[in-house]
Order: structure tokens, then C-alpha cells, then sequence
């Protein structure tokens, strides 16, 4: 049934004039668009996942489906105001105001100009206000009515923001205070809105409407959001002249606003495969090699989950957690109805990298599913990434609709492609694969304008974070709120570390847990994990409401020993040009990481003395964008993996080298850092299995700027904690045997364990530890003031009213 045929058809939704040109759409029109445009993106957008999640959190058995279609076609009926029909065009054309101001006296309406002349305050009923307060007078569940009033990107704030409006301003809503032949007029047009919505999507009444939990509320919000900017666009549903009330064929309207959507929006729902019969199979089919011991325990943990939800898989650096995370996702995606993936990274380093690997990926899994991926890197420079830029669009011809002009076979790019429909900051996280730095996910957790359309996304996808251990405990608190958010959701997260503390393990998954199961830690069974083990490399996992652990036996051929050496900043520019001449005498490759870009700057002026230009690299975050993404390739073609390697380098950085380049030094001078740290930065010694140079044959790690009076560099110790850099030092031995001493140093150093300190040194010790712990506690509860609260999954115990509280909305 056409909305055209039951609602009012001289009611605006749209207008504009354009070179004298005017144009409008009607209300119901848009209404009926957007109905359609839900019903789509719910058959072939919406993961299996997300439908389930909907499906289940409603307080009655109604078709789902139709419920979302209701929320389309009922998202505007607070246009069916005076306050909105009567409004200045934002062109300011006094003509086309003054057509449909005619066309609402046809209707029936009297003293319109009466109404303009002595209304107040327009700007404060705005329509999502007076969508919610209509909805809630007609007995429509509170969850409902606040999907209304948050299509805009924010919730009300509280309940009596909508009730208090009506009661200030009855004239926003039935043209005058008292009941009047335009009041009762205006009560019909709204009450035909929400018959029709209704009856369209077969329900008899409002007492059919069921009511929502907060985490569905969201989703449907943003999948409101979502359809209203699809079938609001002028090149999908165009607006129609001024003299036309109706578009008779609806079918063909809408069929062809959706087909020319899908040429630049999503075409297929990913499906993963597993298309090979074992695990070898598998890895060999997608990566050309056979998986190790880490890569094989995690898939066959994954493998006897019968509800997988969080994976904090520990093991050390190059060991295969990229790889062993991708399979992953394919059998989570499978496991749990998820139709994409999340992968986030610290730095935009970390992305440009992970970015060509995920693709690659991505080419494998297509050449078995034959469809079309959209794959999006997201940070602040993507633009600047050669693989990003160079991926084919899905082009549309936006004149007739045509077929896209990218194939799902194409050679160049074997289906994965870039939507352009997502190349919104607010869109960017609904598409497909995303691949981008990890604030894209702790946004999550953070009260910001169409904070719903992340959680769309997100809840869409298989959330993999690397590098969970190098967050700050701002970070952490956003990461923790994020994840009791993707737990309400179902979402299964992948987390990867090679250093990660005990305290912080059991953090990561306690917050999971609590938001799978309703904030009750006792209720988890907890039985079969010891979150302060040492054992290494490591899963710890949940299976449904159970946590669990996995030790995994180390391939031998992965252990090396790492000689430590620590050197003072006494003379160090001097002392360490003089190491380096000897050291690399023969030839090699020398990583320098240090903690300042200044320090990085006044070592590599000392190198350029001694040795050529073209030996000596340094790379920092002051570099201007693109100067830096071409260092950063000129780093990986030097020494990267399956390198053609210049007989001696010396490569100067900050903490880009400790985590966001794939490169092998044979010899490494490091900053002192916090363990973990330190540990990421050895991590690039002796990475990758090559033939070295004679006097590189073990891998020694020069320790710069250690003190025996634990007295650092100024600068280090406002970056890092002076308390995790005087139990690094003290706890550093003179050789790593890695991977077994990682777990088992970074316990230490963020343990409680007293020092053995001099006398003179403990005071020196205890303010550092005072001050450690004030600033954590300090950024905790900065973190608060801006973070969402947890959600109530209980179905009617709250509605996103407030959800988005204290947040400014301008």
C-alpha cells in the first residue's frame, strides 16, 4: 500500500530551487523511499549476525524486518508540523515557500501567515523532538519513539527534553495552544502517518510494536541513519517539479534509487570459505606456506568453540599473528554470522603496512567467493598510500544506472574494490574490510554525533587489534568500553600482543565477559585460566560464558638469544659513531630507535659525518606526509621482508621503527623504553631468516641511555613512565632468550615486586611510583567525562535516551 494513496501527498519532506528551477519531494513520498531503502539494506546488507542480535532483543515475536521498515517509514512524521511545513527554505525562495504554502491551504489549513508572523523559537523543535513526542503520545514503545529521535545522530538527552518542548511549544505542533479546526487537521495527518507505517508492515496497532534493548535500539538507529542519507540523495531518488504531487510507479522508483546505490555501495555480502579440507590446506591455498605451531593452535581453539567470543593471542614478534588472525576471522565470520572485518593498528605506519597484506588476503578469499569486496584503509593520510589509491573503484554511471564499470573478475584487482558511497567520515566504517589505526574502534566508546552508524559497522564485522599492549591508559579505558559494547553485540574480537602484562589480559577480558553476560563477572566461569601465568606464547579465550587458556609449545627453530649490552648517554654521539664505524667495518645494517625526534635528529647529524648520505636514513613523525610515506617505503625496499639489502645502512628513527615496519636489523641501538617496548623494538633484530654478514652472526641489542643512579633523559621520562623505566632497567638482563623471557620480564616489570635499591635511590624510586600512578589515575577519569556509559541488554530496561549525554551537539 502506497503511502501516496493514505497520507497526504501535499505535506513537504524536501524542497529547493535551483536556477529558478523548483522542486520538492512530499513527505510520504520520502517516507515510502526510505521504507524500501530498510528493507533492502535488511535482506542484503545486515550480516546474519546483526539480524539475529534484532531479532532476539525485541520484547515480542514480530517480524524484525518489518519492524525496521516501520522505523523507516515513520522516521519524519515530526515534519507533519507546522513548525517544520511552514519553515524558509534554506535558498531563501520566497516563491517556492510561498507554492507550498498554497499547496497546505488546499488541505484545509487557515491562518498560516498568522502562525509564521507569531511563532517563537523555531530552531527548538526540531523535528526529531517532535518525531518522538507524537510517537510517544499514540502509546508507541519508548525504545521506538528514541530511534525517532536520534535519527539525526543524537539521542535526547533525557525524556522531558521532548515532553517539555510539546508543553512549551503546542504551537510547533498543532499550529495553536488550544484545540482548533487546524489543530484537529494536524492530529490527522500525523495519526494517517503512523496508520499507514502500521498497516504497511502488518501491524494492527501500537500495542504490536515490541519494545527494544538499548544495543538493537542502536543498530536500528543506524540503520535508520543509514537508509534516510541512501534515499535522501537526489542521484538515487531525485526530487520531482513543483507541479507534481505523485509518482505513480513506486516499483521502478525504487528499484532503480537501489540498483544505482549498489554500484558504488556494497553489491555482495562476503561470505567466508573455508574451501580447503584442513588447516594446511588452508594456510598454503591463502598465504603460499604451511602454518606453525601458533597459527595452528589458534584455529584449531576456534575450531571447538561453540560460542567464540575475545582471543588475546600472545606470541612473539614475526611469529605469524597476522596470518594466524586472518584465518581467524574466516572461521569467526562463519561461526557467528559476521559478513567482514575490522582490522586496527597503532600508528597510520601500522596501517599503510597491514593494508597491502589485508588485499592480499582478500584476492585469495574472492578468488573462491567470485563476488566484490570493499576494502577501505581509514586514518588521516590514507590518501597518501599508493596500494589505497591505486584500488578501482566501483564506478557508476549515475545518468541511467548502467552496470558498474568494475568486474568481480577483473585481473588488477580480482573483486576488491573501493565503495565510493563510503568515503564519508561517518560512512567509512560501514564498509566491508576496514583497515585503519585503532581510535577508529575506541570512537566506539566516545559520545560523538552518529556514533550509531560506528556501531553498525562494527557490530557488521570480525574486530582483530594488533598490538593491544601499546595503549596508554586513556586508550585503554575507550579500548575496555569498547569491547563490553562489541560483547553486547556478539561480535567476536581478536586481540594480538607479543608483550602483554597479566593485570592487562584479565582487564581485556573481564570487559568482554561483562558485556556478554550482563556485567556479572562472578557469573563467568573462570576455573580453567590463570591470568598470572608466565606460560608463553599464549590464547587466553571465552566459549561462551566460560574463559579459557591455551599454552602453546614454541617451534625450537624460533628461539634466538639476544645479547644486552647498555651503554650510558656519557659522550654517547662520540662513543657511538666510533661503535658504529667498527661495527659495520665489513658491512651490515644498524637500526638506531630512539625516543625523540630531536635525539633522532642530532644522532643522524653525527652519522652524515662518518659516513655517506646514502647510508644513512632517519625517519621521524616531523617528516610532512608525504616525505615520511616515501621514507617508510624506501625503508621496507632496503629491509624489509625478501629485500634486495644494500651492503651497510644505518637507519635512524623514533617509535615508527619499534612497531609499524616490517624490517630486520643485524645490529640494534635502542632508547631505553618500558620493557614491552624494548621487547618490540628486539623484535626487529635477526627478524627474518637471511645470510648476515660474519660479525652479525648473534644478535647483540645496545641499551642506550641507562643510569646507574636511574637518573634519565629528561625528555624519555616525560613519554614514558620513570617508574617503568627504572624497573626495566632493573630487571634487563644481559641476554633475551626470546621467546621464553618475554612473558615472564614483562610480569615482572609491571608487577608489585619490591627493588633491592641503595638507600639514596629508594625516595627517588617512591616518587616515581607516586607519579606513575597519579597520571593513570588522572588520564582513567579524563576517560570517563567523554565515554559512553555500559549498555543494558535487558529488553525494555532502557532506551538510548542519554545515550549520548553531555556530548555538544553543535
Amino acid at each position: 500500500m502506497s503511502c501516496n494513496h493514505v497520507v497526504n501527498t501535499e505535506l513537504w519532506g524536501k524542497k529547493r530551487e535551483v536556477n529558478g528551477v523548483m522542486q520538492w519531494l512530499p513527505l510520504a513520498q520520502h517516507l515510502e523511499d526510505t521504507g524500501n531503502v530498510i528493507g533492502q539494506l535488511w535482506d542484503h546488507w545486515l550480516s546474519d549476525g546483526q539480524r539475529r542480535l534484532i531479532e532476539s532483543s525485541l520484547s515480542k515475536r514480530v517480524d524484525a524486518k518489518k519492524l525496521s521498515q516501520f522505523l523507516g517509514c515513520i522516521h519524519d512524521i515530526g515534519k507533519a508540523t507546522p513548525v517544520f511545513q511552514f519553515r524558509k527554505s534554506y535558498s531563501n525562495s520566497k516563491d517556492l515557500d510561498i507554492a507550498l504554502k498554497n499547496k497546505l491551504a488546499t488541505v484545509g489549513f487557515t491562518n498560516i501567515n498568522d502562525f509564521i508572523i507569531k511563532a517563537e523559537d523555531w530552531s527548538s523543535s526540531h523535528h526529531t523532538i517532535t518525531g518522538q513526542a507524537i510517537l510517544s503520545n499514540t502509546g508507541v514503545p519508548e525504545g521506538v519513539c528514541a530511534i525517532v529521535g536520534a535519527h539525526h545522530g543524537k539521542p535526547l538527552d533525557n525524556d522531558s527534553v521532548y515532553k517539555s518542548n510539546e508543553s512549551a511549544y503546542t504551537d510547533h505542533y498543532y499550529q495553536s495552544e488550544t484545540e482548533s479546526e487546524n489543530s484537529k487537521l494536524w492530529q490527522k495527518l500525523q495519526n494517517d502517518i503512523l496508520d499507514w507505517a502500521l498497516e504497511r508492515n502488518d501491524f494492527s496497532n501500537v500495542d504490536d510494536l515490541p519494545e527494544i534493548s538499548e544495543p538493537a535500539q542502536v543498530l536500528l538507529c543506524g540503520l535508520v541513519i543509514m537508509a534516510d542519507w541512501i534515499a535522501s540523495n537526489e542521484q538515487y531518488f531525485p526530487l520531482i517539479p513543483i507541479e507534481k504531487d505523485l509518482i505513480e510507479n513506486q516499483e521502478e522508483r525504487y528499484r532503480k534509487g537501489w540498483e544505482k546505490w549498489l554500484q558504488h555501495g556494497s553489491k555482495d555480502v562476503w561470505e567466508s570459505l573455508n574451501c580447503c579440507s584442513n588447516i594446511s590446506q588452508i594456510y598454503k591455498h591463502r598465504f603460499g606456506f604451511l602454518p606453525n605451531s601458533i597459527q595452528t593452535a589458534l584455529y584449531n581453539v576456534i575450531s571447538h568453540c561453540k560460542e567464540p567470543g575475545i582471543f588475546i593471542l600472545e606470541s612473539s614478534m614475526g611469529s605469524g599473528k597476522t596470518e594466524a588472525s586472518l584465518i581467524a576471522a574466516e572461521q569467526l565470520a562463519n561461526l557467528t554470522g559476521r559478513s567482514g572485518v575490522f582490522f586496527g593498528l597503532p600508528t597510520q605506519a601500522t596501517s599503510n603496512g597491514m593494508f597491502r597484506r589485508v588485499e592480499d588476503w582478500l584476492k585469495s578469499v574472492n578468488s573462491d567467493f567470485q563476488g566484490e569486496i570493499g576494502l577501505r584503509l581509514v586514518h588521516g593520510k590514507a590518501e597518501l598510500n599508493a596500494d589505497y589509491a591505486h584500488l578501482l573503484h566501483g564506478m557508476q554511471n549515475m545518468n541511467d544506472g548502467c552496470e558498474s564499470t568494475s568486474s568481480s573478475n577483473d585481473v588488477n584487482n580480482n573483486g576488491v574494490i573501493l565503495n565510493d558511497w563510503f568515503t564519508g567520515r561517518k560512512t567509512a566504517m560501514l564498509d566491508d574490510f576496514v583497515v585503519g589505526t585503532v581510535d577508529q574502534f575506541l570512537l566506539a566508546s566516545l559520545k560523538q554525533k552518529h556514533l550509531m552508524l560506528r556501531h553498525l559497522g562494527l557490530s557488521k564485522k570480525v574486530v582483530i587489534i594488533d598490538e593491544v599492549h601499546a595503549y596508554d591508559a586513556y586508550m585503554n579505558k575507550y579500548l575496555e568500553e569498547s569491547l563490553v559494547w562489541m560483547a553486547a553485540y556478539g561480535v567476536p574480537v581478536v586481540l594480538l600482543s607479543a608483550t602483554l602484562p597479566a593485570k592487562r589480559r584479565k582487564e581485556l577480558i573481564k570487559a568482554y565477559m561483562c558485556g556478554l553476560f550482563g556485567f556479572n563477572w562472578r557469573e563467568c566461569d573462570k576455573s580453567n585460566v590463570d591470568f598470572e601465568t608466565n606460560n608463553y606464547p599464549l590464547i587466553t579465550y571465552s566459549d561462551k560464558n566460560c574463559v579459557k587458556q591455551k599454552f602453546i609449545e614454541n617451534d625450537a627453530s624460533d628461539n634466538k638469544s639476544v645479547s644486552v649490552r647498555k651503554i650510558t648517554d656519557d659522550s654517547l654521539h662520540e662513543s657511538l659513531v666510533n661503535e658504529l664505524k667498527s661495527l659495520l667495518n665489513n658491512g651490515g645494517i644498524a637500526g638506531i630507535i630512539v625516543n625523540t625526534v630531536k635525539r633522532a635528529q642530532e644522532i643522524y647529524n653525527a652519522c652524515v659525518g662518518e659516513f655517506t648520505d646514502e647510508e644513512v636514513i632517519v625517519i621521524h613523525s616531523q617528516f610532512i606526509a608525504t616525505d615520511r610515506v616515501r621514507k617508510e617505503q624506501q625503508i621496507c625496499n632496503m629491509i624489509g621482508k625478501n629485500a634486495h639489502r644494500p651492503v651497510r645502512a644505518i637507519i635512524i628513527g623514533t617509535q615508527v621503527l619499534e612497531q609499524s615496519l616490517d624490517v630486520d636489523f643485524d645490529v640494534l641501538f635502542t632508547d631505553l623504553a618500558p620493557i614491552d617496548l624494548l621487547l618490540q623494538r628486539a623484535g626487529r633484530l635477526h627478524r627474518h631468516m637471511i645470510e648476515r654478514p660474519d660479525s652479525f652472526k648473534e644478535p647483540i641489542l645496545y641499551v642506550l641511555g641507562t643510569s646507574e643512579r636511574y637518573e634519565f633523559e629528561k625528555a624519555s621520562e616525560s613519554i614514558y613512565s620513570k617508574y617503568l623505566l627504572i624497573r626495566t632497567q632493573y630487571y634487563l638482563p644481559d641476554v633475551i632468550n626470546m621467546p621464553q623471557d618475554i612473558s615472564r620480564l614483562v610480569q615482572i616489570v609491571y608487577g608489585d615486586n619490591l627493588l633491592e635499591l641503595q638507600e639514596d635511590l629508594k625516595d627517588a624510586y617512591a616518587a616515581a611510583k607516586r607519579e606513575h600512578d597519579s597520571v593513570r589515575n588522572s588520564n582513567e577519569s579524563a576517560a570517563k567525562t567523554y565515554r559512553i556509559e555500559n549498555p543494558k541488554s535487558e529488553i525494555g530496561k532502557k532506551s538510548i535516551v542519554g545515550l549520548l549525554k553531555k556530548f555538544n551537539y553543535k
